[in-house]
């Protein structure tokens, strides 16, 4: 069936407001791409007739776009709904509220592999993680998930990585974010978390190589204290001692002064509009910022999930608008066109206020991640002039040691032996093949 046959489906289904038309609205609104129409018609389906399968239908829409103002009166018991409710709760920083309201465990496990349940289950487990209950955070994420299409199993990888991160299984974690390839999203933020734990099974030549992913010139502008402050104790670590002060210099340089950026974009949250307006535009390269701190704040803020979902629903909520606008103008189609267009200018609002107010928290976090990467360099700066106080003292050179090149490249990764020429197609293949400079004892 085509977009004519689904227009003329709807016509002969115009003005009827019985709850099995709306249901067969919501059904073809869906298979057009009007997520926010289906979602509209399904709820108004259920409250002409209360029906336990379109209530989950809609708290599943409403999951999915990130959308609960709809859904209010929906039964609370239904596993959609719960899910869009507890995501609401969890973005709002009520960590105990969205325990309360998550579905169980084996609720969520018996759903049918798809884009929704792949969603649900990062979700649970990222709310049963944050509330300290490892063994339900790992239990929701040890099903068997099968080659779906849209399922994106990559997401799933890097939460159980987080989770097994935490209880310091660290070898696991890696083990996880192998399987994780440069073309999914969850990619780059699954960089940091592998550096951090090869450098706690000590293998920093991983450690150094995931950190180069992260400084490639391709990479350089997001927002990643962690990273120069990560180099800065590998190196310390290895005895490079000149090297990790270079990089405690370079967090300095890229981080030590971004209050006032800091400030200017926490007030623009204050206008979710024009603050959701700035967003996009810097997203697709319309602003030119006057400082190198409001890009990186800017990516830090785009780099989060719920942002870029709540971003795209917007935009797809604004593609349903246009063509519903342009296309429902038979006088048939009036009273359900003019319907939409007011749920869907109501909605946008709604979807602005949560990107601000989500936003505003986030720029809090981002400013305390840069505050504990310039402390913790600060630490790392203290021991490396003790460290280089000392070898002036005893006349002592680094240590040049041997390289075993062979077990470095046997490990799976490309030898990229010096800093130089970056290659876009290479970024994620780098490790480090060097040993430590240590003198006896310094270890």
């Amino acid at each position: 069936m085509d977009s004519g046959d689904y227009e003329a489906a709807l016509n002969i289904l115009a003005g009827a407001t019985d709850s099995s038309s709306r249901s067969l609205r919501a059904v073809i609104f869906e298979k057009m791409g009007y997520l926010h129409a289906s979602l509209a018609e399904l709820v108004g389906s259920y409250r002409q007739r209360p029906n336990r399968v379109i209530a989950n239908r809609a708290g599943g829409l409403a999951f999915l776009l990130g959308e609960t103002r709809l859904i209010q009166g929906l039964p609370k018991d239904s596993v959609g709904v719960r899910l869009a409710i507890a995501q609401e709760e969890l973005m709002a920083g009520n960590i105990q509220k969205a325990k309360a309201t998550l579905p169980s465990v084996q609720a969520i496990n018996s759903m049918q592999a798809s884009p929704f349940k792949s969603k649900a289950i990062v979700l649970a487990s990222a709310i049963h993680s944050a509330t300290g209950n490892v063994r339900a955070a790992l239990e929701v994420l040890g099903g068997d998930f099968p080659q779906t299409a849209g399922v994106d199993l990559a997401e799933i990888r890097l939460q159980r990585a987080l989770v097994l991160f935490e209880v310091r299984k660290y070898a696991e974690a890696l083990d996880e974010l192998n399987y994780i390839t440069r073309a999914s999203p969850a990619w780059y933020r699954g960089q940091i978390v592998g550096a951090w734990a090869a450098f706690h099974v000590e293998d920093y030549n991983l450690a150094l190589g995931q950190l180069m992913n992260l400084r490639s010139p391709f990479l350089a502008g997001k927002f990643n204290p962690e990273k120069h402050l990560l180099q800065s104790v590998v190196l310390f670590q290895l005895c490079h001692y000149e090297s990790a002060g270079r990089a405690v210099a370079k967090l300095r340089e890229d981080y030590g002064n971004m209050n006032d950026s800091f400030s200017k974009v926490s007030s623009l949250t204050q206008n979710p509009s024009k603050f959701y307006d700035q967003l996009k535009d810097y997203s697709l390269g319309k602003v030119k910022q006057e400082s190198s701190a409001l890009d990186k704040i800017w990516d830090g803020i785009l780099g989060q999930p719920f942002i870029a979902d709540a971003s795209s629903s917007i935009e797809k909520l604004r593609f349903e608008r246009k063509n519903i606008d342009e296309r429902f103008r038979s006088r048939s189609m009036q009273a359900t066109r003019g319907a939409l267009l007011r749920i869907f200018d109501k909605l946008e609002e709604t979807y602005k206020l949560k990107i601000a107010r989500y936003s505003r928290s986030l720029v809090g976090k981002l400013k305390n991640d840069v505050k504990e990467s310039l402390e913790g360099a600060l630490a790392v700066e203290l021991e490396v002039n003790t460290r280089v106080r000392d070898r002036l003292i005893k006349a002592q050179l680094p240590v040049q040691k041997n390289i075993d090149f062979k077990k470095e490249v046997e490990k799976g990764f490309e030898f990229w032996p010096f800093q130089g020429e970056f290659w876009r197609d290479e970024t994620g293949g780098y490790a480090f093949a060097t040993t430590d400079v240590c003198e006896e004892g310094a270890r």
